[in-house]
C-alpha cells in the first residue's frame, strides 16, 4: 500500500450534512426574526467552522455578540437535527471496509464541533475509524496543527497519511502537513477549486481512493 493511514473530512466527502445544516440554520434564523437563506447561500458558508457558518448566514453587519448568540442557538437547533437526513455518499461504507481488511488506518478530521463529529462517526461508521477529531482542541483547517497530532496518534509519518476531502481548505490543510491529497467531486465544491487549492489527485467515485492507495508506485 503507498499510505498507511488516511484522513478524511466529514462534511462532503464522507457524508451529504448539508441538507441538515442548512435545515438547522433557516430554523435559527426563523427563531430570531431573520430573512432564510437558500440552499446555495448555506453551501458556500461551511468548511470553515460553525461560527463562520453563521456569521455567513446572518444578515450583513451582525456584531461579534450577534453571532455567538446565534452560535449558540444553532449548536442546540443542529444537535437536534443532526442525524435527520445525513447519511453516507453511496460506495464509502464500501471503501471503508475495504481499507480496513487491507490494514489502513482510518481518521475523521472536521471543522464541525468534536462533539458532533463523535455523534455523527457512531451514527453513520459505528466502530469504523480509528480517530474522529473536530473542533475544539486543536485550530480549524487549513491549520497543520491537527492532522499532524492524528498522524502521531495513529504512529503513521506524514508521508504515508493520505488526505482525502472535498473542499480548498482541505486541499490547503493537507499541503500544510505535508501531506498527500486527494480532492472528491461528490462534495460541496467544484473541479476548478480543488484544482486550484493545489490537489494532489481528484476523483469521481469512491473506489478511486482505494485504487491510489494500492496501485503500483511507478
Amino acid at each position: 500500500m503507498n499510505y498507511d493511514a488516511v484522513i478524511f473530512d466529514l462534511d462532503g466527502t464522507l457524508c451529504d450534512t448539508l441538507p441538515d445544516i442548512h435545515r438547522s440554520v433557516n430554523l435559527t434564523l426563523a427563531t430570531l426574526g431573520c430573512p432564510e437563506r437558500e440552499f446555495s447561500h448555506t453551501a458556500l458558508g461551511i468548511n470553515r467552522g460553525s461560527r463562520h457558518l453563521i456569521a455567513h448566514a446572518l444578515p450583513d453587519g451582525a456584531d461579534e455578540k450577534t453571532v455567538t448568540d446565534t452560535l449558540a442557538l444553532y449548536m442546540k437547533i443542529y444537535g437536534e437535527h443532526l442525524c435527520d437526513t445525513t447519511a453516507p455518499y453511496p460506495g464509502i461504507a464500501a471503501l471503508l471496509d475495504r481499507l480496513r481488511h487491507a490494514g489502513v488506518k482510518l481518521a475523521i478530521l472536521s471543522n464541525k464541533p468534536h462533539e458532533l463529529v463523535k455523534r455523527l462517526a457512531e451514527h453513520c461508521f459505528p466502530g469504523v475509524f480509528d480517530i474522529a477529531v473536530g473542533q475544539g482542541k486543536y485550530p480549524t483547517k487549513p491549520s497543520p496543527e491537527a492532522p499532524l497530532a492524528i498522524s502521531a496518534a495513529l504512529g503513521v509519518p506524514r508521508e504515508r497519511v493520505l488526505f482525502v476531502g472535498d473542499s480548498d481548505v482541505d486541499m490547503m490543510t493537507a499541503h500544510n502537513a505535508g501531506m498527500a491529497s486527494v480532492g472528491v467531486l461528490w462534495g460541496y465544491r467544484s473541479r476548478d477549486i480543488l484544482e486550484g487549492a493545489g490537489a494532489g489527485r481528484i476523483v469521481s467515485e469512491p473506489d478511486k481512493i482505494y485504487d491510489i492507495i494500492a496501485e503500483e508506485t511507478k
